[in-house]
């Protein structure tokens, strides 16, 4: 601790921090939860694109994308399930791409298109 922070400050802030604390570990699991699905995803897209759904390994995919069949089988039950995110992923994924074009040629963009 620093002598510019007194120790009542500090455990007072603890303290009133306490709920907040909780809040953001909990985001903190979603953020690293959401980051390694969409990992998880971006490989599976690679490799239906590469190896087609018949050939495509989820034990392969796992490591490519920097993790183990296990993260990948706590996020999916298996390639039937995997395969239909994938195409809802790219779906999200590429409106999000092409919409944030659009907002900056076409403003009115969104307003628009609902």
């Amino acid at each position: 601790m620093t002598a510019a922070t007194p120790a009542g400050a500090a455990g007072a802030a603890a303290m009133a921090g306490t709920a907040t604390g909780a809040a953001a570990a909990r985001r903190t699991q979603a953020e690293r939860r959401a980051r390694s699905r969409d990992a998880l995803l971006a490989a599976v897209a690679r490799g239906l694109a590469h190896h087609g759904y018949a050939e495509l390994s989820l034990t392969r995919v796992a490591a490519e994308a920097g993790y183990t069949r296990g993260a990948l089988y706590h996020q999916f039950a298996g390639k039937e399930e995997v395969a239909p995110a994938v195409v809802g992923w790219v779906r999200q994924t590429c409106w999000e791409e092409v919409g944030r074009v659009l907002a900056l040629l076409w403003p009115e963009w969104p307003r628009r298109s609902r």
